[in-house]
Protein backbone atom coordinates (compact mmCIF):
# COMPACT_ATOMS: atom_id res chain seq x y z
CA UNK A 1 0.00 0.00 0.00
CA UNK A 2 1.30 3.44 -0.93
CA UNK A 3 2.26 5.67 2.03
CA UNK A 4 -0.20 8.57 1.84
CA UNK A 5 0.54 9.89 5.33
CA UNK A 6 3.13 12.43 4.16
CA UNK A 7 0.95 13.53 1.25
CA UNK A 8 -1.97 14.12 3.60
CA UNK A 9 0.22 15.96 6.14
CA UNK A 10 1.60 18.35 3.49
CA UNK A 11 -1.87 18.93 2.10
CA UNK A 12 -3.27 19.71 5.55
CA UNK A 13 -0.34 21.96 6.51
CA UNK A 14 -0.62 23.90 3.25
CA UNK A 15 -4.37 24.28 3.70
CA UNK A 16 -3.99 25.43 7.31
CA UNK A 17 -1.31 27.96 6.37
CA UNK A 18 -3.51 29.52 3.71
CA UNK A 19 -6.55 29.46 6.00
CA UNK A 20 -4.55 31.12 8.80
CA UNK A 21 -3.27 33.80 6.45
CA UNK A 22 -6.72 34.10 4.83
CA UNK A 23 -5.03 34.46 1.46
CA UNK A 24 -6.58 35.15 -1.87
CA UNK A 25 -4.97 35.40 -5.27
CA UNK A 26 -5.30 39.19 -5.09
CA UNK A 27 -3.07 39.33 -2.00
CA UNK A 28 -0.04 37.69 -3.68
CA UNK A 29 2.10 40.06 -5.70
CA UNK A 30 4.81 38.47 -7.89
CA UNK A 31 7.71 40.90 -8.01
CA UNK A 32 10.22 39.06 -10.16
CA UNK A 33 10.88 35.71 -11.79
CA UNK A 34 14.41 34.51 -12.43
CA UNK A 35 16.10 31.31 -13.55
CA UNK A 36 18.43 29.71 -11.02
CA UNK A 37 20.73 26.73 -11.28
CA UNK A 38 20.32 24.12 -8.56
CA UNK A 39 22.37 20.92 -8.64
CA UNK A 40 23.14 21.44 -12.35
CA UNK A 41 19.50 21.97 -13.39
CA UNK A 42 17.69 25.19 -14.25
CA UNK A 43 14.58 26.16 -12.26
CA UNK A 44 12.38 29.23 -12.06
CA UNK A 45 12.35 31.20 -8.84
CA UNK A 46 9.49 33.61 -8.14
CA UNK A 47 9.99 36.26 -5.46
CA UNK A 48 6.87 38.07 -4.35
CA UNK A 49 4.98 39.21 -1.31
CA UNK A 50 1.65 38.79 0.39
CA UNK A 51 -0.31 41.41 2.29
CA UNK A 52 -1.95 40.11 5.46
CA UNK A 53 -3.58 41.54 8.57
CA UNK A 54 -1.05 42.07 11.35
CA UNK A 55 -3.63 40.60 13.75
CA UNK A 56 -5.79 37.99 12.06
CA UNK A 57 -8.53 38.66 14.64
CA UNK A 58 -8.71 42.21 13.26
CA UNK A 59 -8.85 41.68 9.48
CA UNK A 60 -9.61 45.35 8.83
CA UNK A 61 -6.72 46.54 11.01
CA UNK A 62 -3.11 47.28 10.13
CA UNK A 63 -1.64 45.31 7.22
CA UNK A 64 1.87 43.91 6.94
CA UNK A 65 3.81 42.58 3.97
CA UNK A 66 5.48 39.17 4.10
CA UNK A 67 7.94 38.10 1.41
CA UNK A 68 7.31 34.83 -0.42
CA UNK A 69 9.84 32.80 -2.41
CA UNK A 70 8.57 30.02 -4.67
CA UNK A 71 10.94 27.52 -6.27
CA UNK A 72 8.95 26.27 -9.27
CA UNK A 73 8.83 22.52 -9.88
CA UNK A 74 9.65 20.84 -13.21
CA UNK A 75 6.69 18.50 -13.84
CA UNK A 76 3.93 19.47 -16.26
CA UNK A 77 1.37 18.21 -13.70
CA UNK A 78 2.73 19.35 -10.33
CA UNK A 79 1.55 17.77 -7.10
CA UNK A 80 0.67 19.84 -4.01
CA UNK A 81 3.14 22.59 -3.03
CA UNK A 82 5.57 21.94 -0.20
CA UNK A 83 5.89 24.67 2.44
CA UNK A 84 9.52 24.91 3.54
CA UNK A 85 9.91 25.83 7.21
CA UNK A 86 13.43 26.62 8.33
CA UNK A 87 15.12 29.38 10.25
CA UNK A 88 13.71 29.96 13.67
CA UNK A 89 13.58 32.61 16.33
CA UNK A 90 15.30 35.61 14.81
CA UNK A 91 16.29 33.87 11.57
CA UNK A 92 14.74 34.10 8.11
CA UNK A 93 12.73 31.39 6.36
CA UNK A 94 13.65 32.75 2.91
CA UNK A 95 16.14 30.15 1.77
CA UNK A 96 18.58 31.65 -0.78
CA UNK A 97 19.22 29.58 -3.94
CA UNK A 98 22.83 28.85 -2.96
CA UNK A 99 21.70 27.28 0.34
CA UNK A 100 18.74 25.52 -1.28
CA UNK A 101 21.04 23.92 -3.86
CA UNK A 102 23.15 22.34 -1.08
CA UNK A 103 20.23 20.13 -0.05
CA UNK A 104 19.76 17.17 -2.40
CA UNK A 105 16.39 16.44 -0.81
CA UNK A 106 15.21 20.00 -1.44
CA UNK A 107 16.20 19.88 -5.10
CA UNK A 108 14.55 16.44 -5.48
CA UNK A 109 11.27 17.91 -4.22
CA UNK A 110 11.25 20.17 -7.29
CA UNK A 111 10.75 17.16 -9.55
CA UNK A 112 7.02 17.13 -8.73
CA UNK A 113 6.33 20.06 -6.40
CA UNK A 114 6.70 23.79 -6.04
CA UNK A 115 8.55 24.66 -2.83
CA UNK A 116 7.19 27.73 -1.03
CA UNK A 117 9.08 29.77 1.59
CA UNK A 118 7.03 32.41 3.42
CA UNK A 119 8.97 35.01 5.38
CA UNK A 120 8.43 35.04 9.12
CA UNK A 121 6.56 37.94 10.68
CA UNK A 122 8.97 40.08 12.68
CA UNK A 123 12.03 38.79 10.81
CA UNK A 124 11.24 39.24 7.11
CA UNK A 125 8.96 41.77 5.47
CA UNK A 126 7.62 45.19 6.36
CA UNK A 127 7.81 44.83 10.15
CA UNK A 128 11.14 43.76 11.64
CA UNK A 129 11.41 43.27 15.38
CA UNK A 130 14.77 44.14 16.91
CA UNK A 131 15.48 42.94 20.44
CA UNK A 132 18.88 44.27 21.55
CA UNK A 133 19.37 41.72 24.35
CA UNK A 134 18.52 38.81 22.07
CA UNK A 135 20.86 40.03 19.31
CA UNK A 136 23.64 40.49 21.86
CA UNK A 137 23.10 36.91 23.08
CA UNK A 138 23.22 35.61 19.48
CA UNK A 139 26.52 37.38 18.80
CA UNK A 140 28.43 36.98 22.04
CA UNK A 141 27.35 33.80 23.80
CA UNK A 142 29.69 30.85 23.81
CA UNK A 143 26.97 28.81 25.49
CA UNK A 144 23.86 27.43 23.76
CA UNK A 145 21.48 30.35 23.29
CA UNK A 146 18.63 28.88 25.35
CA UNK A 147 20.81 27.62 28.22
CA UNK A 148 20.82 29.16 31.70
CA UNK A 149 24.46 30.21 31.19
CA UNK A 150 23.53 32.25 28.14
Amino acid sequence: MKNTGNYFLHLVLGYLLFMQLNLSAQQFIALKQTRVELAGEKFFLVDGEIVVAEDRLKPLGRKIILPVRIYKGKAAQLKEPIFWLSGGPGFSNLVPPKSFAKSKAAVQLLTNHDVVCVGYRGVDGSVILHAKKTMKAFKSSKEPLLSDAS
